[in-house]
Order: structure tokens, then C-alpha cells, then sequence
């Protein structure tokens, strides 16, 4: 397993330990639906008992990876930020528009509520960048330029 440090929010934290207990949640169901199965009818031929444990190996993977990311992750603290940088809340606007975007890492990601990735050519551009400051972008319209009018 990747021993790679995960910058994360709380509340992506809390989100990851959640996906986390939905498939111990699972991995459960699948169990006893295979343990019912191997009590009723034999197993080596039986396409469903076969399904559930190719599922049963996802979900078991599933888990230790979720479990590594918990495990080597560091919560960012809401502070006060000098620049752009993970965890901080960006008010950008333009001639025509203005929007409010909080960077985060890629597993925390999440355009509709204004998560960008640091990662992404946007959260890339982002980074380091202070109030005042003119970030430039390409979007699939073309080039897109944004004011920084205040970092939180």
C-alpha cells in the first residue's frame, strides 16, 4: 500500500471514513448472503455464491484503500491564509462574473459545491496566488482571466 500523505479537510475526512463504514456495511451483506448460500446449496457451481465474491474482493480492496487514506491523512486547520494553498476558500471574479471556490485535494473534488482540486488546470493556476493577484486559465471556451479578491 502507498504511504503518499493526504491533505484533507474534516469534513473530507469525515466524508472518506463515511464511504469507509458503507462498505464494512456491505462487505457484511455480502458475507452472510454467501454464508446462507453455502448452508442451502453447494457452491462450486452456483453463479450467484461465484458474483458475490468477486464483489466481496472489490469491496475488501475498496476498504483498504479507503483505510490507507485514513490512516496517512493530515486535516488541514482552517487558519488564516496569505495565499492561495489547499483547505483555503477563494473569491475570484471578472467583468462578468464572480465565484466562491474552496481548493482541496482530488478526493475531495466536487464542482458543484465549489470544491476545486489543486490539482486541476484551475487549482494549479490557484495555488500561491494572494488578493490581487490575476490568474489565467484555459477552459474549453479559451482563455479565462479572474481576480483574486479575498482568500479565507
Amino acid at each position: 500500500m502507498s504511504k503518499t500523505q493526504y491533505e484533507l479537510t474534516r469534513e473530507g475526512l469525515e466524508k472518506i471514513k463515511s464511504q469507509k463504514e458503507h462498505f464494512v456495511d456491505r462487505l457484511t451483506k455480502i458475507e452472510s448472503q454467501m454464508n446462507d448460500i453455502s448452508l442451502s446449496e453447494s457452491t462450486s457451481e452456483n453463479i450467484e455464491y461465484r458474483d458475490l465474491m468477486r464483489e466481496r474482493i472489490g469491496v475488501k480492496e475498496e476498504i483498504k484503500q479507503l483505510e490507507n487514506i485514513i490512516k496517512n491523512t493530515k486535516v488541514i486547520r482552517k487558519r488564516s491564509f496569505t495565499s492561495a494553498q489547499p483547505g483555503c476558500r477563494i473569491n475570484l471574479e471578472n467583468h462578468e462574473l464572480c465565484y466562491m471556490l474552496q481548493l482541496v485535494h482530488s478526493l475531495e473534488a466536487n464542482s458543484l459545491e465549489g470544491k476545486i482540486s489543486c490539482s486541476s488546470p484551475l487549482g494549479d493556476s490557484l495555488t500561491g496566488k494572494k488578493v490581487g493577484d490575476e490568474v489565467s486559465f484555459m477552459t474549453p471556451l479559451g482563455q479565462t482571466k479572474f481576480n483574486v479578491v479575498s482568500i479565507m
